[in-house]
């Protein structure tokens, strides 16, 4: 705790390794010590509009600065972000679960071509974009364990 606020310690997957966000949280449950998991947090924030509307943009920046830090290889993780939603989110328009989406943003090449079209649906672009960024994503794993078995 710092001057009567406890810190909310998350991490986002970056080219396979994860980055840790420390934003201090101003929730009452984190406050009174309570604590609560990151994805309740977000879903409660995300029932008031105006909260809901500013996760939706620092989403936004947030894929824009990881594309803009590590290039295209952040893949369908910047897709994602760059768009303004979250995991859940994604997963309700594509129809289907969070862990799916997860799954898909770790490991893009067990996708089918019914899955990448529902991924662009979803985002509200080309299937050749999601294609682009998962062949980036791939291209930048190769590229790190040729590195890491030299």
């Amino acid at each position: 705790m710092q001057h009567g606020r406890a810190t909310m310690r998350a991490t986002v997957l970056v080219r396979d390794k994860w980055v840790p966000l420390v934003p201090l949280a101003d929730d009452p449950a984190i406050l009174n010590g309570g604590g609560t998991e990151a994805g309740a947090f977000f879903a409660r924030r995300s029932r008031d509009p105006a909260h809901a509307a500013r996760l939706t943009t620092a989403r936004k920046k947030l894929g824009q600065a990881l594309e803009a830090t590590h290039g295209p290889s952040t893949g369908l993780v910047a897709l994602r972000m760059k768009a303004g939603l979250s995991q859940t989110e994604l997963a309700k328009r594509m129809g289907t679960q969070q862990p799916s989406v997860a799954r898909w943003e770790r490991s893009p090449e067990k996708m089918g071509f019914e899955t990448i079209e529902a991924w662009a649906n979803a985002l509200g672009i080309d299937t050749m974009d999601v294609c682009a960024a998962i062949k980036a994503q791939r291209g930048a794993r190769n590229t790190e364990e040729t590195h890491e078995t030299a």
